[in-house]
């Protein structure tokens, strides 16, 4: 490549091209560049070393801006991995930039393919003209996914999805065996990041929970709100297997209210080669002042949770969920059975809870569920009432009979299910799902597998709040509707 006494090599690293090698303490390498804006910038070195590499920091016009960074053992001179110094400030303009090898390490220093700067505030993929995946923020407090990330809100240094798996990007996803199931984001390497757009209801003090999977100690990361790091510097534990689930927890978290940019910023790998597996960000209130308008319930409404389900019977048992209202959801087993064209007047899977409804009015019904393997043949569940009546007076979906409400989560034909979401019927049919009840007093509501493998964590009866809107989205949902 050129004619000096640097030594340089063809890299087999991502995008091929050169890189440095046989590098000593005491050797150093100048650049000169041009910065475009003064600011804040994370500083991304790619390296790669058989063992234990050395050591080196990187000056402008000869302050040291870095201090000591070590190279790590990435397993070849050619097994590539990058390590991220953030927060470096930077003036604009014209610059001398050099990299002075420090000391070696097991024997070796290791090799240098580029360092990349990175706007922390703007700039680069994903920062300007990103579009929140499925087209609307995330909203919080709730459980952002980590797979949702922006359409092109990512820095990925390996081409195709690796696992796989539910988006065609650059960006490793593979299915997780965590309590919720779904998706995470795999083979993450440091120096590489996410972005979300979401949307908080009310400005406070939160903790933010990352769930995280190791088999070895893992990387280090952080997240930026708007640019600016909220967390500092979180590292991933060794949890035992890369999907054996842990949560890494940073309290006393300030965020303000309305939509922000997200974006998760994967430092440096660790012993494992990688920074490690992640499932999910989940943002929990623990102050917060005045909400902006957002999904609630108000005296009249009727939510249920898994938690007030009394009978449980046959193929469905209750269980613990990340995502799901009050940490729990009602979970059937996808065993392949067909599926009935109308509900059983005895079935053997069901679950009931009871509500007490005011006599003659009328509740809009909604039910928020989530399809196993995000599958539309997983989707849709039967419900019954006693002393359900129509306006009529006639019975309507009575227990103990062969007709019922069928909830169907995909809301049109071939439109697909992701994650939990709200539905009232089913797209189909052409059912109003109104319902009134004859009397006062407690009332049952039972609802039987139409498609097993199905999960619901919400059932709302509304009067008012939801009577001509559903309380969330019918895909990627984090609503959680408050009792009172």
């Amino acid at each position: 490549y050129r004619a000096t006494d640097v030594d340089i090599e063809r890299s087999s690293d991502n995008g091929g091209g050169y890189n440095v090698g046989w590098m000593s303490p005491g050797e150093w390498l100048k650049y000169s560049v041009t910065v475009g804006a003064a600011g804040t910038y994370a500083l991304e070195f790619r390296l790669a070393a058989p063992a234990t590499g050395g050591t080196f920091h990187l000056e402008v016009d000869g302050v040291d801006k870095t201090g000591s960074m070590a190279i790590p053992d990435t397993g070849g001179w050619q097994t590539w991995t990058t390590v991220m110094k953030p927060g470096v400030s930077l003036s604009a303009g014209q610059q001398v930039w050099r990299i002075v090898i420090d000391r070696a390490g097991s024997g070796v220093v290791g090799n240098l393919n580029y360092i990349r700067v990175a706007a922390s505030t703007g700039g680069g993929t994903g920062t300007v003209g990103t579009t929140p995946f499925g087209g609307a923020p995330t909203p919080l407090p709730g459980v952002l996914q980590a797979e949702r990330f922006d359409e092109g809100g990512f820095q990925d240094d390996t081409n195709g999805n690796t696992g796989g798996a539910y988006r065609s990007t650059d960006v490793d996803l593979q299915e997780t065996s965590d309590a919720d199931g779904g998706y995470n984001v795999g083979w993450v390497e440091g120096g590489e990041w996410l972005q979300y757009t979401v949307s908080v209801g009310a400005a406070g003090t939160y903790d933010l929970e990352f769930r995280v999977a190791s088999p070895g100690s893992g990387g280090t990361f952080h997240l930026e709100v708007n640019g600016t790091n909220v967390t500092g510097t979180l590292s991933v534990p060794a949890s035992g297997d890369w999907q054996s689930w842990t949560t890494v927890r940073t309290t006393g978290v300030g965020l303000a209210a309305g939509s922000q940019v997200w974006r998760l910023v994967f430092e440096n790998s660790g012993s494992t080669g990688s920074v490690g597996n992640f499932n999910f960000i989940r943002a929990v209130a623990t102050t917060a002042g005045p909400t902006q308008p957002s999904p609630g319930s108000t005296p009249g409404d009727i939510v249920l949770y898994a938690s007030d389900v009394t009978t449980i019977a046959g193929n469905w048992s209750r269980e613990s969920s990340f995502s799901g209202a009050g940490g729990q959801k009602m979970q059937s087993v996808d065993r392949g059975s067909a599926n009935p064209d109308r509900p059983l007047a005895d079935p053997a899977d069901y679950f009931e809870a009871h509500v007490t409804p005011e006599a003659d009015r009328v509740y809009r019904i909604w039910v928020r569920l989530r399809a196993g393997e995000d599958s539309k043949y997983n989707d849709s569940v039967w419900l019954q009432f006693s002393n359900a009546v129509t306006g009529s007076g006639s019975a309507l979906w009575s227990i103990g009979s062969g007709e019922g409400l069928l909830v169907n989560l995909e809301p049109c034909s071939n439109c697909g299910v992701s994650l939990w979401g709200w539905a009232g019927a089913a797209w189909w049919t052409g059912d109003s799902p109104v319902v009134r009840f004859s009397g006062a007093g407690p009332q049952t509501v039972r609802v039987q597998i139409r498609e097993d493998g199905v999960e619901v964590d919400q059932i709302v009866l509304s009067p008012v709040t939801y009577a001509d809107r559903a309380p969330g989205a019918s895909s990627g949902d984090t609503t959680i509707v408050p009792k009172r």
